[in-house]
């Protein structure tokens, strides 16, 4: 069963009155995917749209969903700051037994995140089912078929 509803918008620090342009370029939809929580990204996650990024990403992992799926298929531009942001929260998360993951379909982000050590630990997937059910087999373990005998 899948739900859907709109995050509250992030004021970015320190600049009154810009919220609206923040929030026009950066938005996110979540939906619960089973024990997973998705967020979709649209926009640019970029310095400007930094904190709101930031937010998004501890408000989810800090839920009390075991899983969260950051999907940025639809974003026209990640950072390498956006990404390194999210691999230090996704490391950050993962020592208090939250699995926070990334979903591309960009060849680009994924050589990016083989590039630098922090990075390189984020686990990347291209489709938010692949990402949900790998997560589901490294939280809960291989699943053993019962067999007849």
């Amino acid at each position: 069963m899948s739900s859907s509803a709109q995050l509250r918008p992030v004021t970015p620090t320190g600049e009154a009155g810009t919220s609206h342009v923040a929030e026009a370029r950066l938005s996110a939809v979540v939906r619960s995917r089973g024990p997973a929580l998705v967020l979709s990204f649209r926009g640019e996650a970029d310095s400007y749209t930094m904190p709101g990024w930031s937010e998004r990403i501890r408000s989810a992992a800090e839920s009390g969903t075991p899983i969260v799926v950051i999907d940025t298929n639809c974003l026209s531009f990640l950072s390498w700051r956006a990404l390194l942001t999210l691999a230090r929260e996704a490391e950050r998360y993962r020592s208090a037994g939250v699995h926070v993951c990334l979903v591309t379909q960009s060849r680009t982000i994924m050589r990016i995140a083989e590039l630098d050590s922090v990075t390189r630990q984020l686990p990347i997937h291209s489709t938010v089912v692949s990402a949900v059910s790998r997560a589901l087999h490294d939280v809960t373990g291989p699943t053993i078929a019962a067999t007849p005998g």
